[in-house]
């Protein structure tokens, strides 16, 4: 038998009395490890034939009439897997008011089960994935009643992250920058440092340039430079050595 999945008696019935403005209330997942024999309708399945644990899955999203979900086993749930087994079914369980829960739709994987090893935080956790659809009709609902914890892969999580999270990290960065720039006192202690030691020596630089190209003689860019020649010493009052190569007077 080849995988398999079908939506049971009892499911239609639920289905059924969707059209009547119900919401579809889906209580559990179970796996097991059976096998539905040769001739069965799947259809007519009511139970599981070897139930092994309780699964998860998602939260169903409903378009175009149909309610697409995921359904999950992995052995870090409840506890722990103890002893691996060979995953050959699984079942979706709704309430139904008048009788009670009821399996609402079956899964097989026939001649193809999947070995699920026991649960052991240092190798890892050992993650089957089912997704399902069911046609329910248009405008109609179906709701979990169970707590869905739906395990992430890394794969998963990087998409929920660049998908979801990243464009709300860089909307509330958008903000926080355009705040700040706005913000004339953003920055108090490079601002004071600016009053008190930045600016005043500017303004000292500035000055001195001033006032270089104010004694400047020649603009070459040497600032205070003072430059006296003498020929001869006639009309001059000084005291010192005469240097007459050099035309200078030296001390």
């Amino acid at each position: 038998m080849d995988y398999g999945f079908a939506v049971t008696d009892a499911g239609r019935y639920l289905i059924a009395r969707l059209l009547t403005g119900e919401t579809m209330h889906i209580t559990k997942i179970m796996v097991g490890s059976g096998k539905v024999p040769d001739g069965v309708r799947l259809s007519s399945v009511t139970q599981l034939y070897n139930v092994v644990a309780q699964a998860t899955s998602d939260e169903p999203k409903c378009k175009d009439g149909v309610a697409f979900m995921t359904i999950e086993y992995n052995n870090s749930l409840n506890g722990g897997l103890e002893r691996g087994f060979f995953l050959n079914e699984f079942g979706i369980w709704a309430m139904d008011p008048a009788v009670g829960e009821v399996m609402i739709a079956y899964g097989t994987l026939g001649d193809y089960p999947q070995f699920v090893a026991p649960f052991n935080s240092a190798i890892g956790v050992d993650v089957r994935r089912f997704p399902v659809a069911i046609a329910i009709g248009e405008d109609r609902g179906m709701v979990v009643d169970y707590k869905t914890e739906l395990w992430l892969t890394a794969e998963d999580l990087e998409d929920y992250y660049n998908l979801t999270i990243k464009p709300l990290i860089l909307a509330e960065i958008d903000e926080k920058i355009d705040a700040h720039n706005k913000d004339p006192h953003a920055h108090m202690e490079m601002e004071r440092a600016l009053n008190l030691k930045v600016y005043p020596r500017l303004a000292l630089a500035e000055a001195m340039e001033e006032l270089s190209d104010l004694t400047s003689d020649d603009h070459t860019g040497y600032a205070n430079e003072y430059i006296v020649t003498f020929e001869t010493l006639d009309g001059a009052d000084v005291t010192g050595v005469w240097n007459d190569a050099l035309c200078r007077i030296e001390f």
